[in-house]
């Protein structure tokens, strides 16, 4: 009979020699007694556990089928928090929070707010904050221009909606310091960026024109002059449309441009020569129409037709044009159309006609002329810089 060389115990899996080691190691047991029970040699034990304990502080160490000594097992776990602290470092300073200045105070204000999302002494580290000093300047409270900085943030939160969110720092700026408050525009803008206030605002249009006749085209009289040293020297007049649930309105206005004040307007669900005809008798009837006042427009269907051409000559009203496709001598009316889609008619979005006529007498009315600050006239209402003219002549 040939005699057996082959080690009996080879065939034993890793797993079986793993957890004979792990029961010889659990409180109350020994090698012998796992050996005698599982009808090994103690020996077997002893030697993988030198082996384990030689590869890793762990039994089970192994990543990919490769064990790992605890030297490198440490180094590979250090490296992993290290990986793991970079990739939170890039996200926060990658997108810094709005505020987060140069000055010291403000970086303890970023680390106070965002506590509960980072560690404090990260943050700190981040930053270049001392962790000693950001806990006492946090026990200190408020600093009194903290308070302040506070006070006028809720202070501009309601100007912003009592304005309906049409007003931008500039004009909440003036707003503040007419009453009393002093600030400076780039303060205010700082603390609506903080608070996430933005005025409502629009987007470019490209103006593709439109090829007209070439009947009743008046010169170019205004030439982009927007100069003006008296009410009713110059007025321009202009349509634009206000979509409803079933088709539009339009609205064709007059504005002096002497205050940008809107002087005449009409609105109705066609677009006809009696639109801008009420319009101009709107104006004509609340102003003093003197022989040489400029009326400039565009080259608009309707402002070429006999009747209204015929208007104006009758009063001595002088009519003018843009030459075809320009809009640039209209830019103070495009303007005005831009910011009453923006602060009103977007923002309330009128269905039916009767709607779209309270929101335009409420804008024109009651905001625009009367209240809304205009940065061409020194931040002042058209009506008030109207009545300062009419005081200094007096």
């Amino acid at each position: 009979m040939t005699k057996k060389t082959k080690n009996k115990y080879n065939h034993y899996t890793e797993g079986f020699r793993r957890e004979a080691v792990r029961r010889s190691d659990l409180p109350g047991a020994s090698a012998v007694e796992v050996a005698r029970e599982l009808g090994i040699h103690p020996g077997q034990i002893y030697n993988r556990r030198r082996q384990y304990k030689r590869l890793s502080d762990k039994q089970f160490n192994t990543v990919n089928g490769v064990d790992y000594s605890q030297e490198e097992s440490e180094e590979l776990h250090k490296l992993k928090r290290q990986i793991s602290d970079l990739k939170e470092e890039n996200e926060f300073l990658k997108k810094p929070p709005s505020g987060c200045g140069p000055k010291l105070q403000q970086r303890k204000v970023v680390i106070r707010s965002l506590a509960g999302a980072y560690s404090i002494v990260k943050m700190c580290v981040w930053l270049g904050v001392s962790r000693a000093g950001y806990y006492k300047w946090l026990s200190r409270g408020a600093s009194d221009s903290e308070k302040r900085q506070q006070n006028l943030e809720k202070v501009i939160a309601i100007t912003f909606e009592r304005f309906k969110h049409r007003y931008g720092a500039p004009r909440l700026a003036v707003e503040l310091n007419e009453a009393g408050i002093s600030c400076s525009v780039n303060y205010v803008a700082k603390l609506m960026a903080q608070s996430s206030l933005k005025a409502r605002n629009g987007k470019g249009y490209k103006f593709f024109p439109n090829i007209q006749a070439r009947n009743h085209v008046s010169d170019n009289l205004l030439r982009r002059d927007f100069t003006v040293e008296r009410p009713d020297e110059k007025w321009v007049p202009d349509i634009t449309y206000i979509p409803l649930e079933k088709g539009f309105a339009y609205l064709a206005v007059v504005m002096d441009l002497y205050s940008r004040k809107i002087i005449g307007w009409s609105l109705d669900s066609t677009m006809t020569n009696q639109l801008i005809i009420d319009a101009f008798q709107m104006a004509c009837d609340s102003r003093q129409v003197k022989p040489g006042l400029i009326l400039h427009s565009d080259r608009g269907v309707q402002y070429r037709s006999g009747e209204y051409q015929h208007r104006l000559l009758s009063k001595g009203i002088r009519p003018s044009m843009s030459r075809k496709g320009n809009c640039w001598d209209n830019a103070v009316m495009e303007s005005f159309f831009s910011r009453l889609k923006v602060e009103s008619v977007y923002a309330e979005q009128p269905t039916t006609k009767q709607e779209a006529y309270s929101l335009v007498f409420e804008y024109i009315e009651l905001f625009y002329n009367r209240v809304r600050r205009h940065s061409a006239i020194g931040y002042k209402s058209p009506a008030e810089y109207e009545q300062q003219y009419h005081e200094k002549c007096a």
